[in-house]
């Protein structure tokens, strides 16, 4: 999906280009996701190695999930 938003072609040429434009977006959209992922794998790693230091950290890490994104992550 992301490499068809960034391909243009303009009238009259018979050529696909890749858009010059800003993509801030994607790259925000992209960002939102690997950081919901990356939280899911904490999630996961606490599920089969229960560590309550890292349970503390993680906890933060959901409310500053919350903070930047506006959303409960995807756990």
């Amino acid at each position: 999906m992301f490499v068809f938003s960034t391909m243009s072609k303009e009238d009259g040429c018979d050529q696909i280009q890749m858009s010059v434009k800003s993509q801030d977006y994607e790259a925000k959209q992209a960002l939102r996701i690997a950081h919901d992922l990356i939280l899911n794998a904490l999630d996961l790693r606490l599920t089969y190695a229960p560590s309550d230091v890292l349970k503390e950290h993680f906890e933060v890490c959901k409310q500053d999930f919350v903070k930047i994104w506006k959303y409960e992550t995807h756990i």
